[in-house]
């Protein structure tokens, strides 16, 4: 994250009277949060892990990352726990509220903190919050996709964020099952197009008939989505399949965004968040000119973590626990 750790809680450096915990849960890893609740942008304890997102993994496998986030989280601070005042947890699958629940359950029961300190949204909120918003839309494109929005009157609407198998256009996943269908199709023409031996060569297979069976045989998420980069690869090199690829992405991100806006009434912020969008700038730049077209503004990619907006909503949800007395 480029919002990196101030530095690190030692004896020597005593714990805040106060502290904040974010949480990030994503496909493909979960990133932690400490922060001084004066300071809840400036971080002072990170700590990471696998996913702990149960859409993903199982549920013992969930609880595993979010205890050894726990423990990284000892090891750097001793007596954490102790001095967290609120929590803000951010996941994909956060549905409804008897989604919400489950989670804040499972969080309290692996880390060992007060259920009641914690708060659980969908991991969309995470991506306007990190921007500094209250309302616009944020659109996540990472391992997956989903796009959320929320206005002046609180109203939200959603796009998207069905999963891999139901939908995902534009994420990394995504990405990388078109690059498999791109490079099967340029074999059967016959075509040379670039996209096919980066396949290959990324994969370990010999000819483009055993991605069949590679896929078949493993679906994995993480797999596939680490296949996105050979699009921006290959179509570097000339590749038209893996530009027709991004084009395509691009269409399907702004029909959600203009979903959303249109029914909220919004005219924006739009926040990007997510692995792929901030680590692809030509995907970052032609999701911008195609989006302003719609008459959106501003657009925003983020430039930290999506913890940050957890950090953020960890902060506003401990300011309304003060107004409640």
């Amino acid at each position: 994250m480029s919002t990196a750790p101030d530095s690190r809680l030692s004896p020597e450096k005593p714990l805040p009277e106060s502290l904040l915990l974010g949480l990030d849960i994503g496909g493909t890893k979960s990133l932690a949060a400490l922060a001084a609740a004066e300071s809840p942008l400036a971080p002072l304890v990170v700590a990471r892990a696998g996913s702990a997102n149960v859409q993903n993994v199982s549920r013992g496998t969930a609880r595993t990352a979010l205890a050894e986030i726990a423990d990284r989280l000892s090891a750097e601070s001793p007596g954490w726990r102790e001095a967290v005042a609120a929590v803000a947890v951010g996941s994909g699958g956060v549905d409804t509220e008897k989604d919400a629940r489950a989670l804040s359950a499972l969080v309290a029961e692996a880390t060992g903190l007060d259920e009641s300190l914690i708060g659980v949204v969908h991991d969309t909120r995470l991506i306007l919050a990190a921007g500094g918003h209250d309302t616009g839309v944020g659109v996540i494109l990472g391992t997956g996709s989903v796009a959320w929005g929320r206005n002046e009157e609180g109203e939200t609407e959603r796009s998207g964020g069905w999963g891999y198998l139901l939908g995902d256009e534009g994420s990394a996943y995504w990405f990388g099952r078109e690059a498999v269908r791109a490079a099967l199709g340029a074999d059967e023409l016959d075509e040379e197009d670039p996209i096919v031996p980066l396949m290959l060569e990324s994969t370990g297979v010999t000819e483009p008939q055993e991605l069949i069976a590679a896929f078949y045989q493993d679906p994995s998420r993480t797999r596939w989505a680490q296949c996105a980069r050979i699009v921006f690869t290959a179509r570097e090199q000339g590749s038209e399949r893996a530009a027709a690829i991004l084009e395509a992405a691009v269409e399907l991100v702004a029909e959600s965004v203009t979903s959303v806006g249109d029914r909220l009434q919004l005219e924006g912020p739009i926040v990007f968040g997510g692995g792929l969008v901030q680590n692809q700038p030509l995907y970052a730049e032609r999701l911008r000119e195609r989006i302003s077209v719609e008459g959106f503004t501003p657009i925003q990619v983020l430039d930290d973590e999506p913890v940050i907006g957890a950090l953020r909503l960890a902060a506003k949800r401990l300011g309304e626990r003060a107004a409640e007395g």
